[in-house]
């Protein structure tokens, strides 16, 4: 795709002209290979309730999906991290892969049958005066051209890192999108840095904004390839480039330990 076009459609789908995101998000402006990713946040206020939401994502979300066909699905915890906010430390994070738009909006419909709603039971019933969680954020994203589909690279003892790069506006987001689908990923992936997924946020909190995420099979193996990354010659070129200046203006970083059911 031409730059110009590349700016012309993702704004487009951005809702950065007053166009539906969700509309454009099933135009096939970036190839029929690309995925599209939710991202769902509980932010759970105890470990108690933490432990219900695990239950139902374990006992009816996961024999759903395997129903239906659909994942790999990540599911998250926080990790034990100097880094990470403790006000999240009990919450949980899930993310489901798509084959396109359409699947996403068919998902929940799919999803529930009897077994679900039984399984789900606990969940669902939950009372007013006692929830399982406090509220759900979600994010819809479509992955980049540079990287269309999601990725396993370390199995494992492993620790997953997501970072949400935002940015003051709609031009400025797209064009870090095409820093990393003209470059940065070919960097990471030159200097060891293994990425799960790349995504455009297309509906969601704190947009305009882009989400990756990384796995490391430790801390050691992250800041070795931090810096080798921050060292390498087509990171130094590219970050001084003047049409990528200010693309980024907050960095939010996670880090994540899998639950013991994801299959990511």
């Amino acid at each position: 795709m031409q730059r110009r076009d590349f700016l012309k459609t993702g704004l487009a789908a951005s809702g950065a002209v007053g166009l539906s995101a969700v509309g454009q998000a099933q135009a096939d402006h970036h190839g029929g290979d690309s995925e599209y990713y939710e991202l769902r946040h509980w932010h759970i206020p105890t470990a108690e309730k933490k432990a219900v939401v695990d239950r139902f994502l374990k006992n009816a979300v996961m024999p759903a999906v395997k129903r239906i066909n659909l994942g790999p699905i990540g599911v998250f915890h926080s990790a034990d991290h100097p880094k990470n906010n403790k006000a999240e430390q009990h919450d949980i994070w899930a993310l489901t892969p798509f084959k396109n738009a359409q699947d996403f909006f068919s998902r929940d419909e799919k999803l529930v049958d009897d077994a679900f709603i039984e399984s789900a039971n606990e969940y669902l019933n939950s009372q007013k005066t006692d929830p399982a969680y406090t509220r759900i954020t979600s994010s819809f994203m479509r992955a980049f051209d540079g990287k269309p589909k999601l990725e396993i690279p370390i199995k494992g003892k492993r620790i997953f890192e997501l970072r949400e790069y935002q940015s003051h506006n709609e031009l400025k987001a797209l064009l870090k999108v095409q820093m990393f689908n003209e470059g940065e990923i070919d960097i990471f992936n030159a200097t060891g840095l293994k990425s799960v997924f790349f995504g455009q946020t297309l509906i969601g909190p704190d947009i305009p904004n882009l989400t990756y995420m990384l796995v490391y099979e430790d801390q050691a193996m992250r800041g070795n390839n931090w810096q080798a990354f921050l060292k390498h010659p087509d990171w130094d070129r590219m970050k001084n480039m003047e049409i990528y200046k200010d693309t980024v203006s907050k960095i939010v970083a996670r880090f994540f330990d899998p639950a013991p059911y994801s299959q990511i």
